[in-house]
């Protein structure tokens, strides 16, 4: 019997007991630029065995959380993105795009994601 070995680093918080089963990835960054405005969206999300860590902030919607609060935030977005290993780079973009509300006149669009299974994706477009 394993149910002792999980501990809550996080009050309030109840991360998954293995990496990636709350979403396909265990990890995911991304960062929006627009022309007038750098880091416009910051997101850092990582899951791990006995903590997940979260940072969230967009400049569109006046948020700047971490933690618990970033988790309230994201949860509903994360869940929603159904991101899929085996995307090509432009499906996951216009997910992220949609998803988040990504302004079609960014500067830069930078994700970085770890899949379930340890595949890692960097996908980093300029226009």
């Amino acid at each position: 019997d394993m149910s002792n070995d999980i501990e809550d680093n996080q009050t309030g918080e109840n991360p998954a007991t293995t990496p990636g089963e709350e979403y396909e990835f265990t990890k995911f960054e991304l960062e929006v630029d627009y022309p007038d405005q750098e880091e416009a969206l910051d997101l850092n999300y990582e899951e791990e065995k006995d903590s997940t860590d979260a940072e969230y902030k967009s400049v569109a919607e006046n948020v700047d959380v971490k933690s618990d609060d970033a988790m309230a935030q994201l949860r509903p977005l994360l869940s929603g993105m159904e991101l899929e290993v085996n995307m090509t780079d432009d499906e996951i973009v216009t997910l992220i795009v949609e998803t988040f509300d990504v302004e079609e006149n960014y500067k830069e669009l930078e994700a970085n994601i770890t899949f379930a299974n340890g595949e890692e994706r960097n996908i980093h477009v300029t226009q």
